[in-house]
């Protein structure tokens, strides 16, 4: 009797992968009857042999658009099949952000069981595309490790962009006598100001009054842009200008907020910063008083010298210092502060070091002065004292 190959192909897919491995016993039979090619061809039947993953290798989910005033706390649940024919045991799991938290409903899943991963995220007020993953790693031979990932875009309601404003240092030359300096234009900061919504709205967000922040004036454009995310999310954009007046003040590091209220609630805040330079410096900016053996107490000193920029006279109030250690006098004379009016002053720091803070001491003097924009000029310190092993003799060395 001979058989075609086309009724070998129909009569092997009658066969389960069971009856296969069951009937491994026929196979020199099939043999002599239908010779070596056909049990290849036998062989490579995909029918008898495929078979799906027992164990998935993990999972993705996407949240789309989420605001965190509408939901603080974004929970997702990712679900474990066991569908292998052993015990699947979860041996560990961490995540990759510190605001997510995840419980495990268990960790011994039995064949054909379930287990779930439950993923909560602290959202923020801010905007961002944010992807959280969680790895579990599993005691299965062939897929021990698994990845679990939660996708979503956080929005605000309202936010200014960018979120810090920043002018600079500002450095101004002071006025000499009767010549003015001419009128300074103002600096400018130009931001947007967003506001989104989750549908389409037939009219834009009003502003709210709000009051400027302090030595700033505020300009925003009330016709917004408005544009669609690709997630669907409206965003209505103002543009923000800023304006800053250069008149000389104390130099310092100012900060400065700016809120913006809308209707509905939201608001957009941001904060605006400079840095004021002084008018007095201060050369070397900091003094190394070099290195010493510990217990050596020898006083060290230095020389620094404080000079107005723009020529004005000014006087050296005091030197004030953390550490009694530490002796100020002038370098023209030993007599005690205030000095006398002057565009420069030199100053001797002298120290008497001790060896009680350890390895390094390290200390700042702050010079008082009487001008205006420069008040205060800190003058940071250091020494070094060197490492020496103590060892201990015994009699017999």
């Amino acid at each position: 009797m001979r058989i075609s190959m086309n009724q070998l192909i129909v009569w092997a897919g009658h066969f389960s992968p069971d009856t296969v491995v069951a009937h491994v016993n026929l196979m020199p039979r099939l043999h002599i009857l239908f010779g070596l090619p056909s049990l290849v061809a036998l062989a490579l039947l995909p029918t008898a042999c495929s078979r799906s993953e027992p164990i998935s290798r993990g999972e993705s989910f996407d949240a789309g658009p989420v605001f965190a005033k509408d939901t603080p706390v974004l929970t997702h649940v990712f679900e474990i099949v066991n569908r292998s024919q052993r015990v699947l045991n979860i041996l560990d799991e961490y995540h990759s952000c510190d605001c997510t938290k995840t419980e495990i409903s268990t960790k011994k899943i039995l064949p054909g069981e379930k287990s779930s991963i439950t993923m909560r995220v602290n959202l923020y007020n801010i905007y961002g595309e944010k992807s959280v993953i969680c790895n579990i790693k599993t005691g299965h031979p062939e897929v021990p490790d698994r990845r679990y990932t939660l996708n979503y875009t956080c929005y605000p309601e309202a936010r200014i962009v960018p979120a810090t404003i920043d002018f600079g240092s500002i450095a101004l030359e002071d006025e000499i006598g009767d010549v003015k300096r001419p009128s300074r234009t103002p600096l400018q900061q130009q931001a947007w100001v967003e506001v989104y919504a989750a549908v389409s709205q037939d009219q834009s967000p009003s502003v709210q009054a709000f009051i400027p922040p302090e030595d700033l004036a505020v300009d925003l454009d009330l016709v917004p842009r408005r544009d669609v995310m690709p997630d669907g999310v409206h965003r209505f954009r103002y543009l923000l200008t800023l304006s800053l007046e250069p008149h000389p003040r104390p130099a310092q590091t100012y900060t400065r907020q700016l809120t913006i209220p809308f209707d509905g609630a939201p608001t957009a805040s941001a904060q605006i910063v400079w840095k004021q330079m002084g008018t007095l410096h201060c050369e070397p900016s900091a003094l190394a008083f070099g290195m010493a053996d510990r217990g050596d107490t020898a006083t060290r000193t230095g020389r620094v010298r404080v000079a107005s920029q723009s020529g004005r006279a000014f006087r050296v109030l005091g030197v004030e210092s953390a550490t009694p250690s530490i002796v100020v006098t002038r370098g023209d004379s030993p007599s005690p502060f205030p000095t006398l009016a002057a565009n420069s002053h030199e100053l001797i720091i002298a120290l008497t070091p001790s060896d009680e803070g350890g390895r390094v001491l390290t200390g700042i003097s702050v010079i008082k002065t009487d001008d205006p924009r420069s008040p205060e000029i800190r003058l940071p310190w250091t020494m070094f004292f060197r490492h020496q092993e103590k060892h201990s003799l015994r009699a017999d060395d």
